[in-house]
């Protein structure tokens, strides 16, 4: 009995193991690169498996949930699957199609001028005449723009369900969304309620439950070529969903949370290290710059060169790279010099580099 148990953990442990893998490498995942100007894919192995046909517009060939949006010359714009093939489309009604979410897509209708428009997962153009480009829905709800310009918040029937009476407002994220007025931010609930006060100079999305904020404080007038501009000392903390500040506004930079740790740089030294919810310090203040940890590993900068590290602060990848983007589905994109691209894995091995195909990123 108890060797049939050992055997039965030992292959769920395996299972799992192997689950993991393939969810952080699959055999569907697709990463854009650029030959003469024109956009392809490879797999997780670094095989060219969508030759490089499509625009090159914006860095916006990206796959998301199985699909990207491309534009192939003589053939217009559409969605592809990870084989190549076009699942929506093309069409040369539209173009520069976003990410689909919760089944419809932004695109923008093509004429003079161009109109932001929404399409669902047939391709068909659901709804047009407001809103901004971009925009998506989250939690049932989308950020619309009015023809006076204000911001509110509209359902899959694109009927205003929170009234459009800010000067700007961003997407829904743990039931929570940034709205600006009168130069001051803050977030509304579902339901329109402002449950953390407009007061802040910026905010960000919520992430692993708590929300970056910053306040300026004038210090000064400065001239520039400009003329004389007001000098500002911005502070960085996080607040809860209910708007409680539960680390206090010291940092003079931060990164959001993920799985409990955030990147900070207090104002007296300028160096990122690496914070629990506390606001305590578990790693010391020693990058020059750092990105969010993304897949247990965040892109750092030290001197004029970018690396990785884990959650623990140890160097993972050396910064050696000229830039560097997180890890996404295993893979992370970087540059050498001079001007070479491509892809690592996370032990740093290059699975496919613009030297080596002769393309560029």
């Amino acid at each position: 009995m108890t060797e049939k148990l050992t055997t039965g953990i030992v292959s769920l442990v395996i299972a799992l193991s192997v689950s993991m893998v393939v969810r952080a490498q699959s055999p569907d995942a697709r990463y854009p690169f650029i030959r003469d100007d024109k956009v392809g894919f490879i797999d997780y192995q670094g095989r060219e498996v969508i030759p490089p046909r499509f625009y090159n517009v914006g860095d916006m060939a990206h796959f998301h949930n199985g699909l990207a949006c491309v534009g192939e010359p003589e053939k217009g714009w559409g969605y592809i699957d990870p084989s190549g093939s076009f699942v929506i489309g093309p069409s040369t009604k539209w173009a520069w199609g976003r990410a689909f979410h919760e089944g419809v897509a932004a695109v923008m209708i093509l004429g003079d001028p161009n109109q932001p428009a929404w399409i669902n997962d047939k391709g068909e153009i659901i709804f047009t005449g407001m809103g901004t480009e971009g925009a998506y829905f989250s939690e049932g709800l989308m950020p619309m723009r009015n023809s006076d310009g204000k911001y509110g918040f509209v359902n899959k029937k694109f009927k205003y369900v929170i009234p459009p009476t800010y000067d700007l407002a961003f997407e829904f994220e743990d039931g929570r969304a940034q709205v600006w007025l009168n130069d001051k931010w803050g977030f509304v609930d579902l339901s329109g309620k402002v449950v953390v006060d407009l007061k802040y100079d910026w905010v960000s999305q919520f992430s692993d439950g708590l929300a970056h904020v910053r306040v300026d404080t004038a210090i000064g007038v400065v001239e520039t070529m400009e003329g004389r501009l007001i000098a500002e000392n911005g502070r960085h903390g996080f607040v809860d969903k209910s708007g409680n500040e539960v680390i206090g506004l010291q940092f003079d930079e931060v990164t959001s949370f993920v799985n409990g740790l955030a990147f900070a740089a207090p104002a007296s030294l300028r160096k990122f290290g690496i914070i629990d919810k506390h606001g305590a310090f578990v790693v010391q203040p020693q990058f020059d710059s750092a990105l969010e940890f993304h897949e247990g590993l965040a892109v750092v900068q030290k001197g004029e060169r970018f690396g990785f590290v884990d959650t623990s602060g140890k160097r993972v990848i050396p910064p050696k790279f000229t830039h560097a983007d997180s890890f996404q589905n295993g893979l992370a994109r970087v540059a050498w010099d001079p001007g070479i691209s491509g892809y690592i894995d996370k032990t740093g091995k290059v699975i496919w580099s613009s030297k080596a195909k002769g393309a560029k990123d």
